[in-house]
C-alpha cells in the first residue's frame, strides 16, 4: 500500500516534463552564444540521456522502495548516482579529447543540465523512499 505523500507516476512525468522543457530552454539560450553553439549536440544528447535515466531511476526506485529489503533501494540509489556521475565525467573527458573545445566554458551548459536533473532525482527519490514495503501500513 502506498502512502499519499509519495510520488505518483502522473506527478513524476508532469514534473519531469516541466524540468525537461525548462532545461531545453536553457540549452537553447546557451546555444545563442557562439562559445556554446559548437557543442550543442553534446548538450542535447545529455539532456536526452538524463531524461531517460530519470525515468528509469523512478520506476526502478519505486519497485525497490516497495520491497521488503530496504537496503536494496539504498544500494540502487547510491550505485545509480555513482554510475551517472562516472558516465558523465567519462563523456566530458572523451569530449575534451576528441572535440578539443577552444574554451573550457563549454562545461557551463553541461553543468546546468546535470545539476538540474540531479536535484530533481534527489527530490523524487526522497519522495519514493517513503513508500512502505508491500503488506505494511
Amino acid at each position: 500500500m502506498m502512502r499519499t505523500d509519495t510520488m505518483s507516476s502522473k506527478v513524476f512525468f508532469r514534473q519531469l516534463g516541466i524540468l525537461t522543457l525548462l532545461t531545453a530552454v536553457a540549452v537553447v539560450l546557451f546555444n545563442r552564444f557562439p562559445i556554446f553553439a559548437d557543442h550543442q549536440t553534446l548538450y542535447w544528447a545529455l539532456l536526452g540521456f538524463y531524461f531517460l535515466s530519470a525515468a528509469a531511476l523512478f520506476f526502478m526506485g519505486k519497485k525497490l522502495a516497495a520491497s521488503e529489503n530496504r537496503n536494496a533501494f539504498t544500494q540502487f540509489v547510491m550505485g545509480a548516482t555513482f554510475f551517472k556521475m562516472l558516465l558523465s565525467m567519462s563523456v566530458l573527458v572523451v569530449y575534451l579529447k576528441f572535440a578539443a573545445p577552444e574554451s573550457k566554458y563549454f562545461i557551463l551548459p553541461f553543468l546546468t543540465v546535470y545539476l538540474a536533473f540531479t536535484v530533481f532525482e534527489t527530490y523524487f527519490l526522497m519522495k519514493i523512499a517513503k513508500i512502505k514495503p508491500d503488506g505494511k501500513a
